[in-house]
């Protein structure tokens, strides 16, 4: 939530990408395949009846404060 933040006065163009800047170097750094954590996070936020309860946070989150 406080990277969300510190990202929540720019455009969203730059939102995306200082996260993913973040991201991949933080992947990079710890030698951990991004892929191989865009796949592990996809089915760490599914639950079984849909979207993860602080997931959905994460989620209202953006769309309150960000977009």
């Amino acid at each position: 939530m406080m990277t969300l933040n510190g990202l929540q006065d720019y455009t969203p163009e730059i939102q995306v990408m200082g996260a993913a800047a973040v991201f991949l170097e933080l992947s990079e750094a710890l030698d951990i395949p991004p892929q191989e954590v865009f796949t592990a996070t996809k089915n760490l936020i599914a639950g079984q009846d849909g979207k993860r309860a602080e997931f959905t946070a994460i989620q209202d989150y953006i769309q309150g404060e960000l977009i």
